[in-house]
């Protein structure tokens, strides 16, 4: 289940990460691609923070977490059953439920971690963009 402040809260820190690389270890400047790199970087580390949370929490914590997750899944496979048929066919309808009652704790936390790293890295690009401050050279 996905929250708005899934979104919101890595893109804060991104923007937080990149201002302070700007204005504090860069006297005031940075180009997009610096700024992009840092709002990467940031995106990335969160990113394997969060995975190595749900991987703990998964294992040592909640031992119907997995469970959960699975019914969920299997729930949404099952209301797109006839769409997704048409689309992908019967044997890989089956395969994709196979996987799904196949998977363990280090598959949800590798997917997540992925998601994360990809969004993350559409964040970065529209958050250099906004934070980038290049010098601006003037003619004498």
């Amino acid at each position: 289940m996905t929250t708005w402040l899934d979104s919101w809260i890595p893109v804060v820190f991104m923007i937080l990460a990149t201002l302070h690389y700007r204005n504090r270890e860069n006297q005031g400047m940075i180009t997009y691609w610096q700024a992009f790199r840092m709002g990467f970087l940031t995106a990335s580390f969160g990113a394997l923070l969060y995975g190595a949370m749900v991987w703990i929490f998964g294992t040592m914590g909640d031992g119907q977490f997995l469970d959960l997750i699975r019914q969920e899944r299997l729930a949404a496979m099952e209301l797109s059953e006839d769409m997704m048929k048409n689309f992908v066919g019967d044997s890989a309808f089956e395969q994709a439920v196979e996987n799904i009652t196949n998977m363990d704790m280090a598959d949800v936390a590798t997917e997540d971690i992925l998601n994360k790293v990809f969004g993350g890295l559409l964040c970065a690009f529209i958050t250099a963009a906004f934070t980038r401050r290049e010098p601006r050279y003037t003619e004498e």
